[in-house]
């Protein structure tokens, strides 16, 4: 009996022992589980985002805006786009950057699209800004949308490659939106530069049960 209270004594020793440890690696992983976590997969990187919540009551306003209201809503709000692929390019390896490597070269007005209230069968359209935040000039393309609902074009030549675009400078896109029911719709747009390929979402939400 007394060889048992022993080692129940001792178990408990090191378990006192081992729970400093044990708390300081939770309180790691929970730090690095609530920051913005980063995979690499090769070439791409794919990334993971702490949930954003939105109270019910600003959810319900933003639900009840019309379609210019909820774009001039969009246009106000500005994050960063998230980077999807590493390009491995001479000239943008060789031009030093004034940009983090964990942003696009190019900042997106909206970063993200949200289209609501919409009537099936009429057309709707939507110019995205891109603003070159790099102290050199640097080039833009999009790539066209593989969806019969959606397409992009250039604003001002129709051409999804921008010419060199100036420090501080924008170039701007159009997405054309034609929906044929009162349905959600979905597709991302993807933004190439000469460092990185970045994404913008586009979400189109259809009416819900009142």
């Amino acid at each position: 009996m007394a060889a048992n209270l022993d080692s129940c004594e001792d178990s408990t020793l090191s378990l006192r022992a081992a729970l400093p440890k044990l708390k300081t690696h939770t309180s790691r992983l929970s730090r690095k589980i609530a920051t913005v976590l980063k995979i690499p997969i090769g070439n791409e990187v794919a990334s993971v985002s702490p949930i954003s919540w939105v109270k019910p009551s600003v959810f319900i306003a933003e639900k009840s805006l019309d379609l210019s209201s909820r774009l001039a809503l969009a246009s106000q709000k500005h994050g960063v786009c998230k980077i999807i692929q590493l390009i491995e390019n001479s000239e943008g390896r060789l031009r030093e950057s004034v940009v983090p490597a964990d942003k696009p070269l190019f900042d997106a007005f909206p970063s993200e699209i949200i289209l609501q209230s919409y009537d099936p069968f009429k057309v709707y359209e939507v110019i995205v800004q891109f603003r070159n935040n790099d102290k050199i000039a640097r080039r833009l393309e999009i790539e066209n949308i593989n969806s019969p609902f959606f397409s992009v074009f250039g604003f001002k030549n129709h051409s999804l490659k921008s010419v060199k675009v100036a420090p501080g400078m924008d170039a701007s896109f159009v997405i054309r939106f034609k929906p044929e029911e009162e349905i959600d719709y979905s597709c991302n747009l993807i933004c190439v530069t000469e460092r990185e390929k970045f994404v913008i979402p586009i979400r189109a939400t259809g009416p819900r049960g009142k």
